[in-house]
């Protein structure tokens, strides 16, 4: 194919390239789809493949003009990448400035972003925490315990409220005697005293609900306020006084489960001694220690790559990231506030960046992840009966090839990295 290219640097990653084909490949091509659409087409009063020239061109020149075009637009598109060894990371825009003839060339403008050009920073020099676990027979109590309280059997009382309690409620939130978005909520329900996952909002107000209810009974009315973090993301309430109204509807006792063949029936281990529902208890904690471990390494990694390499990063894959999280939260029925869409853009950049760097990795490290690899998976991680139906799947295949491949790159990057032996309990490493 006769070619002429000229590349132009745009903005950032942005690149344009202006590509002329010959006119001679145009009329050679056209004359090839030309005789494609004349053994194709059929027509009352001609014999297949022998209708005249003329009469195809009198009803299909325009068709034969445009696959003539894409063709030789994607065909100098791809030579024009190749012989210029550009990496492209979005799909070209295109633009036909010239339209081909016989007596034309076609001219045409590709538009894309290319694969940031940078060297990794020394990876020897990450240093990974290793944390040096011993489980004790405390920590197996600890989590016996905790099953049996997710099994906790609730009864109805008629005393006032106490610590361990199950409660339900009907709440609303004031500020200046208006309500806000999510400010009410029926049969609210919680475990007084119970641990409480997430932000200074969260627990703040958790333990405030556990005051106004402790020592009272079903029916009671009780009026509490409550100052709202200044950091709050929501800024209609960040640093507000919240005026809340709560009605008690029910108050339950619990009574944990006796550890007896019964209870591990629940987990199918029927006929076991309690020293071998405890030994499966470890062994299970223990796989839940590793994967914790493996999985704070990573997070680690991964920090240590973005914070330590720096890069020009893709418009197009930020966008691509940020699409991709604005549909979990459609998926999720949530709205997004300007709060949530700084923190949007900052994830997605990070996922961005990071997904360039594991491009960049499993080219310097030389990792490929076979068809072998992907059906050794499928093997030892699903039902034998599932293989055939998970093979067709084309999304689930790639999410193992990423999870593979992600493997592979962190593996690599810890046996070539620092790592500091760090003595810790079970609860540090796992809460």
């Amino acid at each position: 194919m006769d070619i002429t290219v000229n590349i132009n640097v745009l903005k950032g990653l942005q690149r344009s390239m202006k590509i002329v084909v010959s006119k001679n490949n145009y009329s050679t091509v056209f004359k090839k789809n030309l005789t494609k659409m004349q053994s194709q087409v059929k027509m009352d009063g001609f014999r297949s493949g022998k209708i005249p020239e003329k009469v195809i061109l009198s009803k299909y020149k325009q068709d034969i003009h445009n696959n003539s075009v894409n063709e030789l637009i994607q065909e100098a598109l791809s030579k024009a990448i190749v012989d210029n060894q550009i990496q492209t990371v979005s799909s070209p825009q295109l633009t036909i400035d010239t339209h081909p003839s016989d007596n034309s060339d076609l001219a045409f403008t590709a538009k894309f972003e290319i694969f940031p050009e940078f060297s990794l920073n020394n990876i020897a020099e990450i240093i990974v925490e290793k944390p040096d676990v011993k489980i004790e027979n405390q920590d197996i109590e600890d989590v016996i315990n905790n099953i049996r309280k997710q099994h906790t059997k609730w009864k109805t009382k008629t005393s006032s409220a106490e610590s361990g309690d199950k409660v339900v409620i009907d709440y609303e939130g004031l500020i200046d005697n208006k309500s806000f978005e999510n400010s009410k909520q029926t049969d609210f329900t919680f475990i007084i005293n119970s641990d409480v996952r997430g932000d200074e909002a969260t627990k703040g107000l958790f333990a405030e609900f556990y005051k106004s209810v402790i020592g009272e009974n079903i029916g009671t009315n009780k009026n509490f306020s409550y100052q709202m973090p200044k950091n709050f993301p929501d800024k209609n309430l960040s640093n507000k006084k919240v005026d809340y109204k709560i009605h008690i509807k029910n108050i339950y006792s619990g009574v944990l489960p006796k550890l007896n063949n019964e209870f591990y029936k629940n987990f199918g281990l029927e006929g076991v001694s309690d020293k071998e529902f405890k030994e499966n208890i470890l062994k299970h904690i223990s796989k839940e220690l590793d994967d914790k471990i493996k999985s704070n390494q990573i997070a680690i990694i991964n920090q240590e790559l973005i914070d330590k390499n720096n890069f020009d990063i893709p418009t197009s894959m930020i966008e691509s990231q940020k699409e991709d999280i604005y549909n979990q939260y459609k998926a999720m029925m949530k709205e997004t506030d300007e709060s949530l869409t700084n923190e949007i853009n900052i994830v997605a950049e990070k996922r961005a960046k990071l997904n360039i760097l594991y491009i960049k990795l499993a080219k310097e490290f030389n990792i490929t992840i076979t068809d072998s690899d992907v059906s050794n998976y499928i093997t030892s991680n699903y039902p034998s009966d599932q293989k055939d139906k998970i093979a067709k799947n084309t999304n689930l295949i790639n999410e193992i090839k990423n999870k593979l491949l992600e493997s592979a790159i962190i593996e690599n990057i810890l046996s070539k990295c620092k790592t500091k032996v760090v003595k810790k309990i079970f609860k540090e490493v796992m809460n």
